[in-house]
């Protein structure tokens, strides 16, 4: 079974939820992962290069520029996003 993880953006391009997708499902079947409440956080989704990690990028619309990286192993359905 091949999931995908990606970020949702809002009217202003804005990433705001993050989503795991199963190829051949339909999208309103998607989990919600992670949501960002506050407009002043840009939500972004991302891989290592091994493709082993999913990394959650939290980053701010406001100078100076401020982030929180969260990673998870690629291949888990379980394990939780841990804050590095």
């Amino acid at each position: 079974i091949i999931k995908y993880i990606y970020s949702q953006v809002d009217a202003d391009g804005i990433g705001k939820k993050v989503y795991r997708h199963q190829l051949g499902s339909l999208q309103s079947q998607d989990v919600l992962i992670y949501q960002e409440n506050n407009s002043n956080f840009n939500v972004s989704v991302t891989n290592t290069n091994s493709k082993d990690f999913v990394i959650i990028n939290i980053s701010s619309t406001f100078k100076p520029d401020t982030n929180e990286i969260w990673m998870r192993n690629a291949k888990s359905e379980t394990e939780k996003f841990w804050l590095i």
